[in-house]
């Protein structure tokens, strides 16, 4: 099994899963990231920024009941297309509601994304489920500090020492003294927070994910020939397709199940083995066709 990170590795034990797993994270294009410079910290205008699809998933609504708690010379810059239409409408009328300074950015490029960073104070999150997020780690990468609501990806990445990670059920007060608490800092320790943020991601570079990647399935190639051969009993694929609701499916594979000679646990040889499983895939490759 693979896994982003530490969380998902320990949600597949959860599950169950007892044997072998392996953690390789996404991985990102860091390079444009790690070339932008640390926002000035000196601006009359503090700038937030939020990067992502504009849904209700990500909480922007959070976002922008968080404003009313800050000074007037604070705004925040959603960037990223709407996934329904109505809902960026919806936050459009709560910007106006509260008096608050909301641009809304639409989709914007890369580079587009690395520029607005640079002049980015805080990124802000309030999305609470967030498995690795990409943008999280271009912000941190391009040396933004990050404050955000508790998820995944912020529980692994953001701290004290490059941002701010608050509760689930923090309000946007609460919210709200945190990006200030920052924006308040000296330049000496705002300074700090940024390079902390930046180097908190170097190994999430692609070029060091790939490197990893190619270890990683060279050492389970090599295990792989080393180990011997072993066999799928009948009782565990009986046990897993029992699992199953009861219906066509659960006994179109009993029925292919029941066409399978196999041993009951014992080992085979690797010949044996191939046989078998290939056997299987034949009674089973039908199936997985019609679906």
């Amino acid at each position: 099994m693979v896994s982003l990170n530490e969380i998902t590795s320990q949600e597949i034990r959860d599950f169950g899963y007892t044997g072998s797993i392996l953690r390789i994270p996404n991985g990102r294009n860091l390079s444009q990231f790690h070339a932008c410079q640390f926002a000035d910290l000196l601006t009359a205008e503090k700038i937030l920024t939020f990067v992502g699809f504009v849904s209700k998933r990500k909480n922007q609504e959070f976002l922008i009941e968080a404003m009313k708690f800050l000074p007037a010379n604070y705004r925040l810059m959603l960037i990223g297309e709407p996934l329904v239409a109505a809902y960026q409408e919806e936050l459009a009328k709560k910007t106006a509601d509260l008096h608050v300074n909301v641009t809304f950015c639409g989709q914007l490029g890369q580079q587009e994304i690395a520029a607005a960073l640079e002049k980015t104070h805080v990124f802000v999150s309030a999305s609470k489920m967030e498995v690795q997020s990409l943008v999280i780690i271009e912000a941190l990468a391009s040396g933004t500090p990050v404050v955000g609501l508790s998820n995944e990806t912020v529980d692994e990445l953001v701290d004290a020492s490059d941002g701010i990670r608050l509760s689930k059920d923090a309000s946007p007060r609460e919210f709200a003294a945190a990006v200030h608490m920052i924006c308040e800092l000296g330049e000496a320790e705002y300074r700090k927070l940024c390079e902390n943020s930046r180097s908190r991601v170097n190994t999430l570079d692609w070029s060091i994910v790939m490197e990893k990647t190619l270890q990683c399935y060279t050492e389970i190639s090599v295990q792989k020939a080393k180990a011997p051969a072993s066999t799928i009993s009948t009782e565990v694929l009986q046990k897993t397709i029992a699992q199953l609701p009861a219906g066509r499916l659960q006994g179109i594979l009993l029925e292919a199940l029941s066409n399978v000679s196999m041993p009951s646990g014992e080992k085979t040889s690797s010949e044996q083995y191939l046989r078998q499983n290939e056997l299987i895939l034949n009674q089973f490759r039908g199936f997985i066709f019609f679906l």
